[in-house]
């Protein structure tokens, strides 16, 4: 995905925090230019809830971005590999520009004024 900046948010079914800023993030990426910012949720929830109830959770909210699941239950393995100050709390948001080695971490909730102004400075 080179020449683009991309915004990792960790979220989950359960994270009430997490559902209430997805469609102000959804807004502010859909209200930049599309083709150079790319959202992608990554979804943390347990494996039971994975495919069925989770993609049935982002179909009943017409989310239209990349959804993913993270296959790792050991948030002390994978918290790290994504940014070494993350203690683990949702939601949480890596901002990368792949042109320029751009590099932010969020642990918190966002409002889309908020997520525009980061992802400008990323541009």
């Amino acid at each position: 995905r080179k020449g683009k900046v991309l915004v990792f948010n960790f979220w989950a079914t359960f994270c009430k925090p997490c559902i209430a800023e997805i469609p102000s993030m959804i807004q502010a990426v859909d209200s930049l230019v599309s083709d150079k910012v790319e959202l992608i949720l990554v979804s943390v929830d347990v494996a039971s809830n994975y495919p069925v109830r989770l993609n049935a959770f982002v179909q009943q909210r017409k989310w239209n971005t990349g959804i993913y699941w993270l296959n790792e239950t050991d948030a002390d393995y994978f918290c790290p590999k994504v940014d070494s100050s993350w203690g683990g709390s949702i939601p949480a948001t890596l901002i990368i520009n792949t042109s320029n080695g751009y590099r932010a971490f969020y642990e918190e909730e966002f409002t889309a004024e908020k997520l525009r102004k980061a992802i400008t400075k990323a541009l």
